[in-house]
């Protein structure tokens, strides 16, 4: 064994020993002579990894069988068993001449493996239970391990699944069945003939076979469509049945009753389209509340490069692209500009109303109106008035009218 401390170039020494010694070495007892020796096996610290040991042979020389099962191995070569091992082995075992080494056997695969017996027809008749019988026993009572062939052994089996001849369950399917009555015969009402169906389904002996593979086992009537008083058709659901919110909201309906979507619309849905049960139809949702509110809103615009008149204009402008969602739940529907504030050419403020709105009473008079007429009302001022006064409607901008004094009557006494 080398202890980590020592070089590996001492292992190399111990190489090129073997390598160059003579080929008879003689001692001082003339009776024992060495006549060769080789260097089979290395042990050592793995310090740069783990710090285990590691047993490394030789070439030409190879653990056995027996040592490369029981330690674990660190040789990456295809050999016959292998060449390095992690530990150390029990004393006097070394790596031992490749020559000399058995390959390790390969341990058997096992495999399970599903088998399908098809017997048909069964052998001479026999009755299927009759050969699932010997089956079973066959596994209970058979010899085991039995080999098949040199290299395949069945050690175990069961019989798990048996699968016989049985009889094709009958298939149920639903069908949609259009009866249309035009005209209807001797002239009968359409109601009669409905009530005439709806005794059928009531009293109707059921199953009843229509041919030999085709049963009627239960029907209903569901939907009756027929022209009302003004010709106009209209159908009805029958009991327990109702429209689809999607015909209901499509159509107008013709129902009164309180189910969950309704029962009777007027016009004649697409094909194939009839009433349901209601325990299927999932109730309308409710139509969204929508509660209107008008807002005053203020738009500040400031270091533009274009005329006020531009941006007027362009707020016009923008009320043909309305509705517009603002967030979900909140949607401009329309907006009217009523008053616009701006410097004029000397770079004076002024506040212009938009058409129809002028200032209330008493505005112009405060902060004189831009054509300098001192009017009651006026649609421009040439200031921007305090609290956020905006410009009115023109009907509710006109100043109350003052009452001429009442003069008391002339009463002549003469």
């Amino acid at each position: 064994m080398v202890n980590a401390s020592v070089p590996f170039q001492f292992i190399d020494m111990l190489r090129a020993a073997v390598a160059n010694a003579p080929s008879t070495l003689e001692s001082e007892r003339r009776d024992l002579r060495l006549l060769d020796w080789n260097l089979t096996t290395v042990c050592y610290s793995n310090a740069n990894t783990t710090g285990e040991y590691e047993c490394q042979c030789e070439d030409s020389f190879r653990w056995s069988c027996e040592i490369c099962n029981t330690f674990n191995t660190c040789s990456n070569e295809s050999t016959p068993t292998c060449d390095c091992i992690r530990g150390i082995p029990p004393f006097l075992q070394f790596c031992e001449p490749i020559s000399v080494i058995s390959p390790c056997q390969v341990p058997p695969t096992e495999a399970l493996v599903d088998i399908f017996l098809i017997l048909d027809p069964t052998p001479n008749g026999t009755e299927p239970l009759e050969i699932i019988n010997q089956l079973r026993t066959a596994v209970v009572n058979g010899s085991l391990p039995f080999e098949i062939e040199e290299d395949l052994t069945l050690i175990n089996w069961n019989l798990t699944t048996v699968i016989s001849p049985c009889q094709v369950p009958p298939t149920e399917a639903l069908v949609d069945i259009f009866l249309i009555l035009d005209p209807t015969p001797n002239g009968t009402e359409p109601l009669e003939i409905i009530n005439q169906l709806r005794t059928a389904v009531v009293n109707g002996s059921l199953p009843f076979e229509i041919e030999e593979d085709l049963t009627l086992i239960n029907w209903n009537l569901t939907t009756a469509c027929y022209p009302n008083s003004t010709g106009e058709p209209l159908c009805q659901c029958e009991d327990s049945f109702g429209w689809s919110c999607d015909i209901c909201n499509t159509f107008d309906v013709c129902s009164t009753s309180s189910t969950p979507t309704c029962d009777c619309i007027y016009g004649l849905p697409p094909f194939g389209q009839f009433c349901e049960p209601v325990s299927i139809i999932s109730p309308c949702p409710p139509p969204p509340i929508t509660e209107s509110a008008s807002v005053n809103s203020v738009l500040h615009i400031s270091t533009l490069s274009i005329e006020a008149t531009e941006i007027i204009e362009g707020l016009r402008d923008a009320v043909a692209i309305l509705p517009v969602d603002i967030t979900i739940e909140v949607i401009l529907t329309n907006f009217i500009l009523t008053t616009v504030c701006h410097l004029n050419f000397n770079n004076e403020e002024q506040c212009e109303c938009g058409d129809q709105y002028l200032w209330p009473c008493g505005i112009c008079e405060t902060f004189g109106a831009c054509n300098s007429n001192n009017m009651q009302t006026c649609d421009c001022i040439n200031r921007i008035p305090p609290d956020g006064i905006l410009c009115v409607p023109s009907v509710a901008a006109a100043c109350p009218t003052e009452s001429p004094p009442t003069v008391p009557p002339i009463i002549d006494s003469k």
